[in-house]
């Protein structure tokens, strides 16, 4: 399933996808998924999606990345609810904008709410919300100014999570802890163009396996390449040629 995701600020849109028993479903937009800005505008965009899958069904929503434009705001709420069967790879993430254009981190505020429940009970709660604060510190000796988002998050560009939930998924979930645990660690003073780390989710009494894979790069490519070869194994499910289209 492919769709567009670019929007303009002031946009509201809502959405509700069922996924069938032993249905496989692969969704990725046809273009960089981008929030627009217009000047003065107090209202955000704001997208919400709700996914229901049933047993044995596997959902791989693989977009390409938010970048917000200069000024821009821009909210998401999605929530995949899961029967104890079902199966999930969520892959959320966002650069740092048009960086052609100069723009770097420039959006005023990015907010991505992320929610997996499964057989009722919620096993996943994942938030990110960057937002430019321009106030200046009172309460020091010398007043500070409060660092920009790109000040912050320098000298990344993309940050992405994956969430992956499901028998179906497993199995590439361990392939990556099994990497994670082969990395030799080091010290370095300087700073890795690129980082990645893998982390189970607690059960809370849940049977079914959950995973949270988090990755971030100095270039946007590399992320994208990484991810693509990472989440390769699920092309068994989808086919060579739906999985192709996933990461362009």
């Amino acid at each position: 399933m492919e769709y567009d995701r670019r929007l303009a600020n002031n946009f509201d849109s809502s959405s509700t996808i069922p996924l069938n028993q032993d249905d496989t479903s692969t969704t990725y937009t046809n273009g960089t998924s981008s929030n627009s800005s217009t000047p003065n505008s107090p209202s955000p965009t704001v997208q919400r999606m709700s996914v229901k899958i049933a047993d044995n069904a596997l959902l791989l929503l693989l977009v390409d990345p938010v970048t917000c434009f200069r000024d821009a705001s821009y909210t998401q709420h999605q929530i995949f609810h899961l029967e104890p069967s079902a199966s999930l790879i969520l892959l959320d993430w966002i650069t740092a904008g048009r960086i052609s254009r100069g723009e770097e981190w420039d959006f005023a505020r990015y907010h991505s709410i992320n929610e997996v429940w499964v057989a009722g009970k919620r096993r996943g709660r994942d938030v990110l919300l960057l937002e430019q604060n321009e106030q200046v510190e009172p309460d020091t000796p010398i007043p500070l100014r409060a660092r920009s988002l790109k000040e912050s998050l320098a000298p990344y560009t993309c940050y992405a999570t994956v969430m992956m939930f499901g028998p179906l998924v497993k199995d590439i979930a361990l392939n990556l802890v099994r990497m994670q645990s082969n990395l030799v660690q080091m010290q370095s003073q300087a700073t890795p163009s690129f980082m990645w780390s893998i982390s189970e989710v607690q059960h809370g009494g849940c049977s079914a396996p959950g995973w949270v894979l988090r990755v971030v790069g100095v270039e946007r490519e590399k992320v994208r390449n990484w991810l693509r070869e990472a989440m390769r194994a699920i092309e068994r499910a989808v086919g060579k040629e739906v999985y192709s289209k996933a990461f362009v």
